[in-house]
């Protein structure tokens, strides 16, 4: 069974629909709260990634609130001190989110997401990105990956499959939520339009192994 498979089975639709519900709030969210506190568009532009990544943890959290007779969560502080990250587990899976500056990108190196990957490398084909989930795994790896449209609307949202090593890639198989449920993210955006969600800002708290 692939991965994205064995997700499924074990993430059931409805469930999907709400993370790509909570995607789709997080982002309008930020922008009506940005209205809301700043005046001017250079203000809004460094606080917009910090907002929309609260919101999305907070999503999360929501959904364990929701169902906690079938998600776990859990949370920490990374070794920087400075980000609080929000892990939450559906059946074999462990998901934690991202944001990216285009869906071709991988994610930071951080070490929570090496440990959590690693466990995706026990059932790992030799030279492969294609895996084999035997019904008794446990505790395996997916991140719900993000990024936004020129207009700061989503560009792209999807489950991914880190390698064991996060900086080599993902597994084969994706779920994109924005292609799966677009009566939630409208139509399509043209790659072309997505640009980078995280403008450079108060690089003085970003040390390299923080994960965003």
């Amino acid at each position: 069974m692939r991965i994205d498979d064995a997700f499924r089975c074990d993430v059931p639709i409805t469930m999907l629909q709400e993370l790509a519900n909570g995607v789709q709030q997080a982002f309008a969210g930020a922008e009506a709260e940005l209205m809301q506190v700043l005046n001017h568009e250079d203000e809004q532009r460094n606080l917009r990634p910090w907002l929309r990544r609260s919101l999305m943890e907070q999503m999360l959290r929501g959904m364990a609130d929701v169902h906690p007779e079938s998600v776990m969560l859990k949370s920490h502080l990374d070794e920087s001190g400075f980000w609080n990250h929000v892990h939450l587990k559906i059946g074999r899976f462990w998901i934690t989110e991202h944001a990216l500056p285009d869906d071709g990108a991988v994610l930071r190196p951080a070490g929570y997401k090496q440990q959590a990957a690693v466990q995706n490398q026990l059932f790992l084909f030799a030279d492969s990105h294609d895996i084999n989930i035997p019904e008794n795994a446990t505790d395996l790896y997916a991140v719900l990956v993000y990024g936004r449209a020129k207009n700061n609307s989503v560009g792209f949202a999807k489950i991914k499959f880190p390698m064991p090593d996060v900086s080599d890639g993902y597994l084969y198989g994706e779920i994109d939520l924005t292609a799966e449920f677009p009566h939630i993210f409208g139509a399509p955006t043209p790659s072309a339009a997505v640009v980078l969600i995280e403008e450079p800002g108060m690089p003085e708290f970003l040390p390299t192994n923080a994960g965003v």
